[in-house]
């Protein structure tokens, strides 16, 4: 069984880790070059010495002024979706960068539309960007299916526009990779 507690454990020993890196290399770097902003190195020390106040700090801001939040994060996901679009046109590891391009047009989607509030939003986001567990991030995205079929069962023309939707319900989805590949192969033979 996958011990999630672990998981979410490495994720925040792993920003703990980067903000005591970045706490000694900022403070190294305003020792070395910028020696006006000295007054800022026992704040470094104290960020350095107790990042558990930091991060709990930052999450707490992160919930107050969660609608601004989102805001950055809705700007973080198209910009990161734009680049992984661009990857994914040049064929650069198609599979990964496909799967990544569509839980961020799944994330973008919630966060514009922003219906269940901006807590329960940022959560879901992160719940599915972060890639905490697989079993959350399948729960996330088996709920936007039903809730698709359903809306396609009230609305006949969407059916008309994307007649594909029936393969929503297939439970195993296909490899896009596979289907790349026999659809090149498909059309080198023909020409």
């Amino acid at each position: 069984m996958i011990n999630h507690f672990n998981k979410i454990k490495k994720i925040y020993d792993f920003y703990i880790q980067n903000i005591k890196t970045m706490t000694e290399k900022t403070a190294l770097y305003i020792k070395q070059r910028h020696t006006n902003f000295v007054f800022l190195l026992p704040i470094l020390r104290y960020i350095h010495s107790k990042p558990n106040t930091i991060l709990i700090i930052f999450s707490v801001l992160s919930f107050v002024f969660s609608s601004y939040v989102l805001g950055l994060i809705f700007f973080f996901l198209l910009f990161d979706s734009f680049i992984l679009s661009l990857l994914v046109l040049h064929g650069i590891n198609i599979k990964n960068n496909s799967r990544k391009i569509s839980k961020n047009v799944l994330s973008l989607f919630v966060l514009y539309f922003n219906q269940l509030g901006p807590i329960i939003t940022l959560i879901i986001v992160t719940l599915l960007y972060s890639n905490v567990s697989r079993f959350i991030s399948k729960l996330i995205i088996k709920l936007f299916e039903s809730i698709t079929m359903f809306v396609f069962s009230f609305v006949p023309f969407i059916t008309l526009m994307y007649p594909d939707t029936k393969e929503i319900r297939n439970e195993k989805p296909m490899d896009s990779t596979s289907f790349t590949t026999e659809k090149n192969q498909s059309t080198n033979s023909n020409s």
